[in-house]
């Protein structure tokens, strides 16, 4: 068991040297976690706090645990969501923090979930891992 906080990019970081010391091999990431309806926050990165937490904290992992997936034959990366991702009325990407506009914590939720099914299907259509296997 290891500790990880998705809010933040530096336990990120850490979590990933930590991993990559202890294994040399990666089978499966379940990009899994998350918060909702949380009250307007920032992350210690200065992200709203959903979409740092839901979307950025998993994007940050995957990227930085991509080589080692890479080398694990047959690996997998697993990314939830939510039906919420279909409440979304579109994600502000000139706005994405809630910055200019009143706080919606039910949208910031809905758009965090379609931020992750834009993410796994971006990654889905580059074959990263299948191209490699």
């Amino acid at each position: 068991m290891m500790q990880l906080d998705l809010s933040s990019l530096k336990s990120v970081q850490l979590f990933v040297a930590e991993f990559t010391k202890k294994y040399d091999r990666l089978d499966v990431l379940i990009n899994n976690a998350g918060i909702m309806f949380s009250p307007y926050n920032e992350t210690e990165d200065g992200f709203e706090l959903q979409m740092g937490t839901n979307h950025f904290g998993h994007f940050a992992l995957t990227g930085q645990l991509m080589s080692l997936l890479k080398q694990t034959p047959n690996s997998r990366i697993v990314v939830t969501s939510s039906l919420g991702h279909k409440m979304s009325k579109g994600i502000d990407f000139n706005d994405i923090h809630w910055m200019d506009r009143k706080y919606d914590e039910r949208k910031a939720y809905f758009d965090s979930k379609l931020a992750n099914a834009y993410f796994t299907y971006e990654f889905n259509q580059c074959k990263i891992l299948s191209v490699l296997h």
